[in-house]
């Protein structure tokens, strides 16, 4: 029997009690700010809000490099000479963590990549999704996780919606003229990933309590979650209210148990303060 181990990066904003019952490897991205390299996940995100008010400009995010994937699987395989290992990747679209594990992975032939198309939370999901799997079915072949994972893969979905459109405006995400016309109307993005890319697919008019009420209402209206791997997204200072009326609307839909995903360095950096999120893996492929 071959054991198989997954490697992801920090991005998946997984906290250290979720991965330790699992053979999962956390490698860093990391954040850069005033020349200093910065790992995810091992510094406080506030951090980042205080350094984009003081200098009006935001750190700018790095993928895992070639050398911290060839670390992690060099690792693995040197306790575990007979494993496979999955690299469940941040999405492809967004990053350069795909192209860096391949680098590192060259000539390495127990080490699998699947593009996940997810980020944050919906990566963390994917990830868990998947070590059940494999934690349930030990003797399957890597080839038969990887189809299980691409099926998983297919049934995710996730949305979120930040509190203000400066951090994004920041990164380069959204235009002057966007910006400032949607701060004059009220407007707050809804932004779905879709095969990897984060897109925009409405656009809700008032209040983030609002706007988060509708998003939560629309989506279980429209989508039937496994109750298992449903969440929503707690972007660092999201208003307690705004937190409590999102969990009375998901019970009501028979959710009654919520994961709560509080969001890591790199999504914090393009994200900002208060954000929301919610998603899950789908009972049903999407349409």
């Amino acid at each position: 029997m071959n054991k198989i181990f997954i490697v992801t990066e920090t991005g998946s904003d997984l906290s250290k009690e979720e991965i330790n019952p699992y053979n999962i490897k956390i490698v860093p991205m990391h954040v850069t700010m005033d020349g200093e390299n910065l790992n995810d996940g091992e510094f406080d995100p506030n951090l980042i809000f205080e350094y984009y008010h003081k200098n009006n400009k935001l750190p700018t995010t790095s993928a895992t490099n070639p050398n911290e994937y060839l670390d992690a699987f060099m690792d693995i395989r040197q306790h575990y000479p007979d494993a496979k290992i999955l690299h469940l990747c941040y999405s492809v679209i967004t990053t350069s963590t795909w192209q860096n594990a391949h680098i590192a992975s060259e000539g390495l032939d127990y080490v699998y990549h699947i593009d996940t198309k997810a980020v944050s939370a919906m990566l963390g999901t994917i990830v868990l999704k998947i070590a059940d799997y494999i934690k349930d079915n030990p003797t399957k072949a890597i080839e038969e996780v990887i189809e299980k994972s691409n099926q998983i893969i297919d049934r995710s979905h996730m949305a979120f919606i930040p509190h203000n459109l400066d951090f994004l405006r920041a990164g380069g995400r959204v235009s002057n003229a966007s910006y400032l016309g949607a701060t004059l109307l009220k407007l707050r993005p809804v932004i779905e990933i879709v095969d990897g890319k984060l897109i925009c697919t409405e656009k809700v008019r008032g209040s983030m309590n609002l706007a988060t009420k509708k998003l939560v209402k629309n989506y279980l209206d429209k989508y039937q979650f496994e109750k298992e791997s449903f969440f929503m997204i707690n972007g660092h200072h999201l208003n307690n209210q705004i937190k409590e009326m999102a969990i009375d609307i998901a019970k009501s839909y028979g959710y009654e148990k919520i994961r709560w995903v509080n969001t890591g360095c790199v999504i914090a950096t393009h994200g900002g303060p208060g954000s929301f999120g919610i998603g899950g893996i789908l009972l049903n492929k999407k349409n």
